[in-house]
């Protein structure tokens, strides 16, 4: 990094919504050609930081200073950029709404965290890119399409016509993630703002997204915040840490100090609830850079001795046999799941892994009777699985618990825990008002809430009490399994760590079968006795946990293990360049 100085600075910055203090006396400085992750748990204040600097945080009050320093490239800028508004140093606290618009996506760029929702799903994916150029350039003209195609080749999307033609619903989380950095970076920002930008993607699709991030910050110098829950992550990319709670910036440093030699308490305990892959952890910087290339060399698709149905016991909680999912629509078909056998014995916790269209999620559909099967069969505790809305497949489902990736959107806001906890009871069971209590009273005290928690409603609560709740209300029927779809994946570390635990001693109680959805290889390992692996809709590998993730026979195993970033900057540079040299 060549050069040094600050290109945002935030100075003594605080952020209020009316009497209440949200952030305080934030000292931030944002350097070209380099990342600073800014990490801490929900609520800490680290989104709200952003996003009050750029008047993108409603009535949020600030005082303090956020100061846009400059830039060598505004010389030679359209004379919209260059102009009064858009004076090279500027202070970004107390300007006005106008001046705020030109330099949101100008002079800063934002990437938000869920692309879907950031994107108007009305327009084509290109005209909404197009549009930012529009923006802030009034000489814009017929070039525009050749803009946004190069800026979409730069952003790694191969096939940029086709993304352009698009809407929003029509690309993959990956694609759509790519398409927001594209449309953050058009016009050449000098800061860019990346808040939680690969939270719901799964690991290859995450590495490669990385990458983009970094490329922004070493080849185009743009000044890189990056705001993040995942310490793996900020291992894998950041230069230097700030470390949040509760608004005030407790510890900041290089990622190599924050990582090895942390000075504040909780930072230890951010590093602590970290999840770790041992496969990855337990091998040095070297290993990992020189480790052979052979596996990966086989073919994903002829599975060895371990891609074949394990031996299973008599009693399962759940199976499939053949199972086959074709979806047909306007003469084309696809395959969502091809001749899936997979058994969950009765008691154990089986963990379901793949990128995003492998099948995971149609697998969970397919078990509770909210898919059809094009062909095969599957069973829930001895019992034939249909979508029939018969008194028999009513009995099934009462026998399945599921808990879903986010809380806020499975948990009904007008109405309570309590009655919410209560409603499978009442669906599905004889019980009385005064039983049904009791029980509720009962499972909240398993999940580690207090009784008068029923009173309450979900906004009320935090992100990891919501999900203690949803689990409560899986686990109301006393079901014979359990579907977890990526329960944690949305959650902070810390709060992260207690659901697991909760899970784990839940388990052990109650003795469910678990099927446990999950991108993150890391719990996986904590949890799960046995590993599936899914690629375009078929199982390629199957086998105890400790021998898949350690000793993976496929490639693609391989592929997810080394994409898993690891809290541990030396072995994340070295995976990184091994990457990139290959």
């Amino acid at each position: 990094m060549a050069n040094t100085a600050a290109a945002l600075e935030f100075s003594d910055h605080s952020v209020s919504f009316g009497s209440r203090i949200i952030t305080e006396g934030v000292s931030l400085e944002l350097v070209p050609g380099s990342i600073l992750a800014l990490v801490g748990e929900s609520g800490s204040g680290k989104s709200v930081t952003a996003l009050a600097a750029l008047g993108l945080a409603g009535s949020a009050g600030q005082t303090g200073s956020v100061r846009l320093t400059g830039s060598a490239h505004l010389a030679g800028a359209d004379e919209d950029l260059a102009g009064a508004d858009a004076d090279p140093s500027m202070e970004l606290v107390g300007l006005e709404a106008k001046a705020l618009r030109r330099v949101r996506g100008a002079r800063i760029g934002v990437v938000f965290q869920e692309p879907m929702g950031a994107f108007n799903p009305m327009f084509r994916v290109g005209h909404q890119i197009a549009e930012a150029v529009r923006a802030h350039s009034a000489s814009a003209d017929g070039s525009i399409g050749s803009q946004v195609r190069r800026q979409l080749l730069k952003s790694g999307l191969d096939n940029p016509d086709q993304i352009m033609r698009a809407y929003p619903h029509e690309l993959s989380g990956g694609q759509l993630q790519r398409a927001m950095i594209a449309l953050a970076t058009i016009n050449s920002p000098e800061v860019l703002f990346a808040d939680e930008p690969t939270t719901a993607l799964d690991v290859t699709v995450q590495t490669g997204i990385l990458d983009l991030l970094r490329q922004q910050a070493t080849d185009e110098g743009q000044a890189v915040l990056l705001i993040t829950h995942d310490m793996g992550v900020v291992a894998d990319i950041a230069d230097r840490v700030a470390v949040m709670k509760s608004g005030r910036i407790v510890e900041t440093g290089t990622v190599r100090d924050i990582f090895h030699h942390p000075k504040s308490e909780y930072t230890r305990e951010l590093l602590d609830a970290v999840p770790r892959l041992n496969a990855v952890v337990e091998a040095s910087s070297a290993e990992v850079a020189d480790r052979p290339r052979s596996t990966e060399q086989q073919s994903n698709g002829s599975a060895g001795a371990s891609s074949s149905p394990a031996a299973v016991p008599a009693a399962l909680a759940a199976e499939l046999r053949a199972a086959t999912v074709v979806h047909r629509s306007s003469g084309r078909q696809v395959t969502a799941m091809d001749s899936v056998d997979l058994a969950i014995p009765a008691g154990s916790i089986t963990g379901l892994v793949g990128e995003s269209g492998s099948g995971k999620s149609t697998i969970a559909n397919v078990l509770t009777g909210g898919q059809r099967l094009t062909s095969g069969q599957a069973f829930v505790d001895g019992g034939l699985v249909s979508t029939r809305p018969t008194r028999a497949q009513r009995r099934l489902r009462s026998e399945i618990g599921v808990v879903f990736q986010d809380p806020r959107g499975s948990l009904n806001p007008r109405r309570s825990v309590g009655a919410q906890i209560a409603e499978p009871m009442r669906v599905h069971t004889d019980r009385g008002r005064r039983d049904i209590e009791a029980r509720v009273k009962a499972l909240l005290g398993d999940v580690r809430l207090p009784e008068n928690f029923a009173q309450r409603y979900p906004h009320e609560l935090s992100g990891g009490q919501r999900q203690r709740v949803a689990i409560a209300r899986a686990l109301a029927l006393d079901p014979k399994l359990l579907i977890a779809d990526e329960p944690t994946s949305a959650l902070d570390v810390s709060v992260q760590r207690g659901v697991l635990r909760l899970l784990a001693e839940l388990h052990e109680v109650h003795e469910f079968a678990c099927l446990f959805i999950s991108h993150d290889l890391a719990v996986i390992e904590q949890l799960a006795s046995t590993v599936v692996v899914l690629q375009h809709g078929a199982i390629v590998e199957q086998g105890p946990s400790s021998q898949v993730l350690a000793h993976p026979s496929q490639a693609y195993t391989r592929e997810l293990i080394d994409s898993a970033p690891v809290p541990d900057p030396e072995i994340q540079a070295a995976r990184r360049a091994a990457r990139l040299a290959a």
